[in-house]
């Protein structure tokens, strides 16, 4: 979470999974724990890569990866598959 939140800044919100299950019932924190989510202010939900990406968005000169995910299906395809792997192997990960 330090790790992100050196990029992002204050631009975005970080919670640990216990806090996060509290406040987003409506997510089973088995897939909280799983992925990571971001809840946007508007109530949408974007998992995975997706969530990743579009945190980075917030960052100046980062918004083209949000773009590029948007418009490429094999680009999102190989972004959801590469988060998956990394995600599974995570608490190998230092």
């Amino acid at each position: 979470m330090a790790r992100w939140k050196s990029v992002t800044g204050e631009q975005v919100a970080y919670e640990k999974i216990q806090r996060a299950a509290d406040r987003f019932p409506e997510i089973p924190q088995s897939e909280l724990e799983a992925v990571v989510h971001l809840v946007e202010p508007s109530g949408a939900v974007r998992r995975g890569a997706e969530a990743v990406f579009h945190t980075l968005g917030v960052r100046r000169g980062y918004g083209w990866l949000v773009r590029y995910y948007a418009r490429s299906r094999i680009f999102a395809s190989v972004s959801e598959w590469v988060y998956r792997l990394i995600a599974r192997s995570r608490r190998f990960l230092p």
